[in-house]
């Protein structure tokens, strides 16, 4: 049963429905639509910092942490190397023409939901995804005849394989794939998808040559997602705030050229980040037998090595089977006291706190600014939000927080009751809902659109 505060509607969910996957999608999907760089004046120097191009030494990350950051012993010569490294990332963007001004975050991706996460976002990325035969992607056959991602051409460089153990970690169109089991294993489902469409395909049209094969599993794939997120995802997490986004029964879309799709800086530091407080310590693998086993999380950071081993099938049941957390203003341990910790160290790196510095970082107004801005709920002081969230929540602020107008959206976001029938709190669907409005009716070869690139036939 849901409760409506002038143009707030709250309401109360079973958090049994939602699985680990619930958590996984936003994860994954913000690797296909972000890549934030932030700037750091450490040292008396600008340093580029972006979300696991590089690694600062720990001497730094005793003052100042950054999202995805591994801390690694390295000299002044090889942090300048590495800056030079993130220059030259940035140049391939074709970051052209640019003024001076207000300061903005770069996104180093595409903002489509366009599979970049498999495909690369770069051509160079790309061509070394490919085996260039038949429209196939690179993989990997481990000894049971099983299809892996392909290993890491640079295994002595990736900060992650250690080749003398003969430990080697994967290659896909995103940089972050091996940072835990879970976004490997879905990056593994989607290399197989697109394969066994290709090969499909070349059945069905065996004149068809590699490009021409490559290209169309590419978009049935691309279609697939977009599906899959505008259907289902999008459905379970917003509830009643889940409109004009439902793809259509019957007949087409259409794309507006007038519609901006890029990545609103408060989706992407914000709002989108609310599957972080749905991160369980522990993850369930399930065998075909049904029997449970489970590892931590802060020991698998950087270990995708258990792929190798049939870990794969079990860790997808689990991920189907295992409830997620609860939505609320909690984040479990291990990615706020662990996260990316280190064999031997005691502690890691906090991703709460890597939220709320981001959005500061990106000069994202006040919670209370959103709450003003959708619902003309105007707060002036802290029991104003019981419309909106418990008083042992807001009390909490008023504690932490000297005014009501410092509460970071993050923080806010993740403190309100969620909407009827979905995850997240009412601020948070709006932003959500909107970006993805952007992103279906501002992007042409959104899969259901009539006469473009990427139309199907009906």
């Amino acid at each position: 049963m849901g409760t409506s505060y002038a143009n707030v509607s709250v309401g109360y969910v079973e958090e049994e429905l939602f699985n680990i996957f619930t958590q996984k999608i936003p994860t994954f999907f913000l690797r296909m639509l972000t890549f934030v760089v932030s700037f750091l004046f450490l040292n008396y120097n600008w340093v580029v910092i972006t979300e696991g191009l590089i690694q600062l030494p720990p001497r730094f990350l005793n003052h100042y942490k950054t999202n995805d950051v591994k801390a690694l012993s390295i000299d002044s010569t090889t942090l300048n190397q590495a800056v030079d490294k993130a220059y030259e990332k940035l140049k391939q963007q074709q970051l052209s023409n640019s003024v001076s001004g207000t300061r903005e975050q770069i996104n180093a991706l595409t903002s489509f939901l366009d599979g970049s996460m498999i495909y690369g976002s770069l051509q160079n990325t790309s061509d070394a995804l490919r085996t260039f035969v038949n429209g196939l992607l690179k993989s990997y056959t481990d000894s049971s005849g099983n299809t892996l991602l392909p290993q890491s051409p640079n295994p002595s460089e990736d900060l992650c394989s250690d080749p003398s153990q003969d430990l080697y970690c994967f290659l896909a169109g995103d940089d972050r794939l091996n940072e835990q089991p879970g976004l490997t294993a879905i990056h593994t489902v989607l290399l197989r998808q697109h394969n066994k469409i290709a090969q499909s395909l070349k059945e069905l049209n065996p004149c068809w040559d590699d490009e021409k094969l490559y290209q169309e599993s590419r978009r049935f794939v691309i279609a697939q997602i977009q599906m899959i997120t505008y259907n289902e995802f999008l459905r379970v997490v917003l509830g009643n705030y889940y409109y004009y986004l439902e793809p259509r029964q019957f007949g087409y879309t259409y794309y507006y050229p007038s519609i901006n799709p890029s990545i609103l800086n408060e989706f992407s530091a914000a709002a989108f980040r609310f599957g972080h407080t749905l991160i369980q310590n522990q993850f369930n693998e399930i065998n075909s037998a049904g029997s449970t086993t489970s590892f931590q999380l802060r020991e698998s950071f950087f270990k995708p090595f258990g792929m190798y081993i049939g870990q794969l099938d079990r860790i997808l049941r689990g991920l189907a089977a295992q409830p997620a957390q609860k939505f609320d203003k909690f984040i479990v341990e291990d990615v706020t006291n662990h996260l990316f910790q280190k064999p031997g160290e005691e502690f890691g790196l906090d991703l709460a706190s890597f939220n709320i510095q981001r959005g500061r970082d990106h000069g994202i107004q006040s919670y209370v600014h959103y709450v003003k801005e959708f619902f003309n709920l105007p707060i002036s002081n802290f029991s104003h939000l019981d419309v909106l969230m418990s008083s042992t929540d807001w009390t909490a602020f008023e504690n932490l927080y000297e005014s009501v107008e410092d509460i970071d959206l993050f923080s806010g976001g993740v403190a309100e009751y969620p909407v009827t029938n979905g995850v997240v709190g009412p601020t948070f669907a709006i932003i959500i809902q909107n970006q993805f409005l952007k992103l279906k009716y501002g992007d042409k070869y959104y899969f259901e659109h009539w006469k473009q690139p990427g139309s199907f036939t009906y």
